[in-house]
């Protein structure tokens, strides 16, 4: 595939004909990347714009977004059920989450989550037979009381007590990897019966909930080697897509995870999920990425400290960004016209950490497909 650029102001999203000619059929999963470590305003409504013309266009079925599957589990459930639209609900379910989690995760304070959640809800009420799931992108080990009470107890009701009694009884020292020891096992044992379930979203739950736990399991055996857990937890989650079985799926997340390689100075090179899904689907993964020609406004974290703040970008001040061309104007690019890339190009991503930023990664055409530069 050839990678192009495409620019456009905010205010003025038409990228429906450019989608329309560059996701084919073949084309399975798209990845949308962020420049910052949490999802920004700015660049979380493209990716909303995008994800409706995917679902409504092109018969894709997943979103996934900044946060844990398990965290976004009871909105899933609540845009999947057949009972009408109602935001008090929405409210309802955000209002059971607690404090601190809600603070750590960004995505609860962007507009576009909460429109995406309200768009899907609506669309799965006008088209039952075409429902849309919502997933995470963040990896967290399995929840041991809901593994046990949604899969063990309705799957193995025979032995359910004496499997609950054990599974207490079992974990000793390191609570969480007992756990899935015990997750891991419990699949072992009942493999035959598990795969005799219906392929539908109770499936793909399960097997995501025990792929997570074999993933924990390997995170415990390197020896807190930072490069090698960022590998296994992409990997995680590249399978987790690949596993699903009702259809295709966009992902909302960085820059550096989108890409399908990169380069970043003087850093280790982990192996992120664009990667992964690139060798697995070839030319049916679509890597899309986003910038800014001049200036933006990213959440970061604050250095030393868990507060988020906003910082400003500027391309000319801070030479955070190369610009593709050299006679930039405010829409260099026409609105449907894409230009080829060439040469390799740098992008700014910043990483999930507290020390500088910020940071970017240097991007060869076969990298990506289309990179879109937004002016504000």
């Amino acid at each position: 595939m050839i990678s192009f650029c495409y620019t456009q102001n905010l205010n003025k999203i038409s990228l429906d004909s450019i989608l329309d000619k560059q996701i084919t059929d073949e084309i399975k999963v798209v990845g949308l990347g962020d420049i910052g470590p949490f999802p920004s305003e700015e660049i979380s409504s493209y990716a909303f714009e995008i994800s409706k013309f995917l679902i409504k266009n092109k018969e894709f079925k997943n979103v996934f977004v900044p946060a844990t599957d398990i965290l976004l589990r009871p909105f899933n459930d609540y845009i999947n059920s057949d009972s009408v639209y109602e935001k008090e609900k929405i409210d309802s379910i955000f209002a059971e989450i607690p404090s601190k989690t809600k603070k750590e995760y960004v995505i609860f304070k962007i507009s576009a989550f909460w429109d995406l959640i309200s768009f899907l809800k609506k669309y799965n009420l006008e088209n039952p037979q075409k429902k849309i799931s919502l997933h995470g992108t963040e990896y967290s080990s399995p929840s041991p009381s809901y593994f046990f009470y949604k899969y063990i107890s309705p799957l193995d009701k025979s032995e359910s007590k004496s499997t609950s009694q054990k599974w207490i009884e079992s974990i000793t020292e390191d609570y969480v990897i007992g756990v899935c020891q015990k997750i891991v096992a419990w699949h072992k044992d009942n493999i035959s019966q598990v795969e005799k379930l219906p392929k539908n979203q109770y499936y793909n739950h399960l097997m995501k909930d025990i792929n997570s736990a074999n993933t924990l399991l390997k995170i415990a055996k390197v020896n807190n080697d930072d490069t090698k857990i960022v590998s296994l937890v992409s990997e995680n989650l590249s399978n987790e897509i690949l596993n699903l079985t009702d259809g295709k799926s966009v992902i909302w997340s960085r820059n550096h995870f989108v890409a399908k390689s990169f380069k970043r100075e003087k850093s280790p090179q982990a192996n992120f999920f664009g990667s992964f899904l690139n060798s697995a689907l070839k030319d049916s993964y679509y890597a899309i990425l986003f910038d800014f020609p001049e200036k933006a406004e990213i959440s970061v974290p604050k250095k030393d400290s868990q507060e988020i703040v906003v910082e400003h970008f500027f391309a000319e001040k801070d030479a955070t960004i190369k610009l593709l061309t050299k006679n930039t104007t405010k829409r260099f690019f026409l609105s449907n016209e894409l230009k080829v890339i060439k040469k390799p190009l740098t992008v700014i991503s910043i990483p999930y950490d507290f020390g500088k930023y910020p940071s970017y990664i240097t991007l060869e055409p076969k990298d990506f497909n289309l990179l879109i530069r937004s002016n504000n």
